[in-house]
């Protein structure tokens, strides 16, 4: 009677119902812990990620870091302030003219070894901070074109910094991934051409989602390689005149070189917007945000 009595409290076809119910919980648990990690990471990295590449400030430069001057060195010494004698007006560098009296104007320009006057556009792939990783969603990008580089950070905005500097970030390769330094085509655009699309993106403030370093550089890199840009000064297709050096011919091409910045920026494609030009940003963190919200909630419960 006493083992009739053990045996029916028992119900052995239950046990592997209550397996299959403690691994459901545990993978359910495991599951939540990774989705509520990862959302944290995407917060923190809002305000870490595309600017600590090489150091998250404003890199230094011998001629200051105002985009005004470059620096032509002597011995290759990081030197700041360089001596006034050796700072120039950034418009002379790359240009074919010998203003150098230390250093070849031409060095490290790019040109464009097929089409003459044209200098190639690169874009470089470096660590983004501690993440040494290959893959492209996880690297810091810019652009290098006429002897400047050209980048965008949360903590710096906009910098553009001469390759030949010796104080360059970038100098012998540093933080330059396995991905490197790419030609991704050719322009004919000038140092102030060049500079007006990197002026005008200042206005626009850092997102890791919509306004990154990567859609600075896939902005830069569009303006550089197509339309006017893309074309020689002294094309008449560029001025819609018969004398392209003209000054109705110089103001028509400087007139289409800032439609084409202003329609780039605006170029969904490149940059994340809608009809507002920013609320699918919002809209975008507002989600993730009530993931977010709804994980922590479940993850405690």
């Amino acid at each position: 009677m006493r083992r009739v009595r053990q045996s029916a409290g028992r119900n052995p076809g239950l046990y592997p119902y209550k397996i299959v119910v403690c691994l459901i919980q545990l993978f359910s648990e495991i599951i939540m812990k990774t989705v509520f990690s990862a959302l944290l990471i995407l917060f923190v990295a809002e305000e870490c990620l595309c600017s600590s590449s090489s150091g998250a400030s404003v890199a230094p430069q011998s001629c200051g870091t105002t985009n005004e001057y470059y620096v032509c060195p002597s011995g290759g010494v990081c030197q700041i302030p360089a001596p006034n004698d050796r700072c120039r007006a950034r418009s002379q560098r790359c240009t074919g003219n010998d203003n150098c009296a230390f250093q070849n104007n031409e060095d490290m320009c790019f040109s464009d070894p097929v089409n003459p006057g044209a200098y190639t556009v690169r874009e470089g792939h470096a660590f983004l901070g501690s993440f040494g990783s290959k893959r492209t969603l996880l690297e810091h990008r810019f652009i290098q074109y006429r002897g400047f580089t050209y980048e965008f950070g949360s903590s710096y905005s906009v910098q553009i910094l001469d390759v030949t500097d010796p104080c360059y970030k970038y100098k012998n390769n540093k933080d330059i991934n396995s991905n490197g330094i790419q030609n991704v085509g050719s322009s004919y655009c000038t140092w102030e051409e060049a500079s007006m699309l990197a002026n005008m993106w200042k206005n626009k403030k850092y997102n890791l989602f919509t306004k990154n370093c990567q859609h600075f550089s896939a902005a830069l890199r569009k303006y550089l390689t197509t339309g006017t840009c893309a074309l020689p000064p002294t094309s008449a297709q560029t001025q819609n005149t018969t004398d392209p050096l003209s000054n109705s011919g110089q103001q028509h091409r400087a007139t289409k070189l800032e439609e084409e910045a202003d329609a780039i920026l605006t170029d969904c494609s490149i940059i994340c917007c809608d009809s507002s030009g920013s609320s699918s940003s919002r809209r975008l963190q507002a989600s993730i945000g009530v993931v977010f919200l709804i994980t922590a909630v479940l993850y405690i419960v």
